[in-house]
């Protein structure tokens, strides 16, 4: 048996890419984004493109937000994994969100990182955002 959750104000009390832009000082224009691409005025991959876009996250960012302002996990959430792990129930994540924020916390509950299917930020020589690789888009 398996179980699969979704991360997103499920598993994590907020959402990812938004705490992303609070953390740039970019929240507002992420907002605007969101709820312009929340209208079917855009596809999900080039939402989540221009969102990087705004954003423009560097590795060193990253690290800094999962150590300084992790996010919440949901009251819980870590007893329901331990109580399916327990019987035998392989629990997985899914998310529309990025790997690098939703590892840390997925690990703090249990989940290996190979049951965590999301996307991956990747970054230039110089730890630049440049894309993401979508495991979800071929999905949507």
């Amino acid at each position: 048996d398996s179980v699969c959750f979704d991360v997103d104000s499920t598993m994590l009390t907020c959402e990812g890419i938004d705490e992303m832009a609070r953390f740039a000082g970019k929240y507002e224009e992420v907002k605007a984004l969101t709820i312009k691409a929340m209208g079917g005025n855009m596809s999900f991959r080039q939402c989540l493109t221009e969102r990087l876009g705004i954003i423009q996250p560097s590795l060193d960012m990253i690290q800094n937000m999962v150590e300084k302002k992790p996010p919440t996990i949901t009251h819980g959430f870590k007893e329901l994994v331990d109580a399916l792990k327990e019987r035998g129930t392989e629990v997985y994540l899914v998310s529309g969100g990025f790997d690098c924020l939703i590892v840390p916390e997925a690990e703090k509950c249990g989940i290996a990182p190979n049951h965590v299917i999301a996307n991956t930020i990747l970054f230039d020589k110089k730890e630049k955002s440049t894309d993401c690789d979508s495991a979800l888009i071929p999905l949507l």
